[in-house]
């Protein structure tokens, strides 16, 4: 159990820390979403708050879930399937970066 409260809490603090320089990588490279008459925010908006999430959970859990394994000697069966889960959610992270990124999947004509 406090491995679960170190986990969220450290996340939390790593998430604080890292988000203004995702936010200004986000406006170096323009990941923003710009202001248009259809939109309520009425400045640019960074579009990959989701970077500092998920490297803040990795970078706490995956450590963590190697450490359990060699401490507790946990099943190795449960780590696989723990491994092919954050694979999956980095896989899901980087379609979504993709997709954030402005005129990256954007037809040519």
């Amino acid at each position: 159990m406090k491995a679960y409260v170190f986990i969220y809490l450290g996340s939390s603090l790593i998430a604080l820390a890292i988000t203004p320089l995702v936010i200004f990588i986000a406006r170096h490279f323009q990941v923003v979403d710009t202001t248009d008459i259809r939109k309520v925010h009425s400045v640019s908006i960074p579009r990959i708050g989701g970077v500092a999430i998920f490297v803040s959970a990795m970078c706490l859990m995956v450590p963590i879930l190697f450490l359990q394994e060699v401490i507790y000697q946990t099943d190795s069966e449960i780590i696989h399937k723990l491994i092919v889960i954050f694979s999956a959610a980095a896989f899901i992270f980087v379609i979504g970066l993709i997709d954030s990124y402005p005129g990256f999947c954007a037809r040519k004509r």
